[in-house]
């Protein structure tokens, strides 16, 4: 590699990308680590200029002709939705997830052009791989510090270094492991890293995810093999159930059963009942997965009854927060876009996840990508804006990646070769 070609490689849109987001996690993990509340301020104003800097390096590259485009209607539809919902509820804005829900999904866009200006990997760069270690390896240095000072209890629903919770910790590890399929050629092939990646993290709707995202994604070989594996693992599992049901994901699967039981059999009718009587009937406070059917219920019924402009509209980004029964928001962004920006914002929402679903294809680069569109189903993911920005830059650069090569297979096709 010549010195010219090996500089312009560092130089690289995507290396400029990467370097900001790893500034960024840096800066959340010192102010974390400081409690700092100036650093916190500070870190709303890093993630509007990451934006910044990724819009201006866009403007500035070269327009290439053969660009995959096939996420247009979605977007268009999303934003005139989500203006118009912002405009019709401007007295009830959350301006924080506001803007980082105006600003994530340009990052797809930002990911095709700079795939597109790409021609080969940058993995074999040292400072990528070391900008890559740094956005594991601070993340983990302040939650293990955390645990060491008592700050948080390893397993609890509180912070986990610099997320809310573990749901977003997990979904940070996923956009992580699309990210090195980004900047590797050679993606993730390993089952154990899928499966390790959900279970570390002891969330139950993630493990439940990857899971139906292997399944979905990869070749019916692949499959058998993963079968396989998760019945050889499922064995163990049972064995160390038999010694142990108290046992960390066994001891929330057990709640998530008698649920569905209760439920099916008319014990528990969601409109009505409370959740003292849940705690209860169900002899446990771990109310995870019936909270979401009947917190879901709750948003539903409020949407329904409401007027012709909040369907189209919705009731204003974080209204969630204040108008639900237990003023949390939903657990489920599809939900939540529906409910707080209305239909126009949750269809180009759903188009835009759908478009990446279908044209990722049956490839192992696919799986981080359904994973987290999977996820959106149980968690709240979209005002997690570092986690957001990789999951739409990876899916808009391997859209356009995918495109290309099987452009280029068209091409090679039509002249013979």
């Amino acid at each position: 590699m010549t010195p010219t070609s090996f500089k312009a490689k560092a130089n690289s849109p995507t290396n400029i990308f990467l370097w900001s987001v790893t500034g960024y996690v840096i800066l959340l993990t010192i102010a974390n680590l400081l409690e700092s509340g100036i650093l916190k301020g500070l870190s709303y104003g890093a993630a509007f200029g990451i934006f910044m800097i990724m819009a201006t390096v866009s403007a500035f590259s070269p327009r290439q002709k053969n660009m995959f485009t096939g996420f247009g209607l979605a977007l268009c539809l999303y934003y005139y939705g989500i203006l118009g919902s912002i405009i019709y509820n401007l007295h009830s804005i959350d301006w924080a997830v506001a803007l980082k829900m105006l600003m994530a999904p340009l990052f797809i866009v930002f990911g095709t052009l700079f795939e597109s200006q790409s021609r080969e990997g940058i993995w074999t760069h040292k400072n990528v791989k070391i900008l890559f270690m740094m956005l594991i390896i601070f993340p983990f240095i302040l939650w293990v510090w955390q645990l060491a000072i008592g700050r948080v209890a390893f397993g609890s629903s509180g912070e986990v270094s610099i997320f809310a919770n573990r749901n977003n910790a997990a979904l940070y590890a996923v956009t992580l492991l699309a990210l090195y399929n980004v900047l590797s050629s050679k993606p993730i092939k390993s089952f154990l890293v899928y499966i390790f990646t959900g279970v570390c993290f002891s969330t139950l709707g993630v493990l439940l995810a990857i899971m139906i995202a292997i399944l979905i994604t990869l070749p019916r070989a692949h499959i058998l093999r993963f079968i396989i594996l998760f019945a050889t693992l499922a064995f163990f599992g049972f064995l160390v159930w038999l010694i142990n049901p108290e046992l960390g994901i066994f001891a929330r699967l057990l709640p998530v059963i008698d649920s569905i039981r209760y439920i099916s059999t008319g014990q528990i009718v969601l409109s009505s009942v409370t959740y003292a009587e849940l705690v209860q009937i169900l002899h446990t406070s771990d109310l995870s997965f019936i909270f979401r059917l009947k917190h879901w219920l709750d948003f539903l019924t409020i949407y329904a009854n409401g007027s012709i402009f909040e369907w189209i509209f919705g009731f204003g980004i974080g209204s969630s927060e204040h108008m639900s029964e237990k003023h949390l928001v939903p657990h489920n962004d599809y939900l939540r876009y529906l409910f707080e920006c209305g239909v126009v914002t949750f269809i180009g929402f759903v188009l835009l996840i759908g478009t990446i679903i279908a044209k990722s294809g049956r490839r192992w680069e696919s799986i981080p990508l359904f994973v987290i569109a999977i996820y959106f189903f149980s968690e709240n993911l979209v005002a997690n804006f570092v986690a957001m920005i990789l999951f739409y830059f990876c899916a808009g650069t391997l859209l356009q990646r995918f495109w290309q090569e099987k452009h280029n297979m068209s091409y090679l096709a039509k002249v013979g070769l």
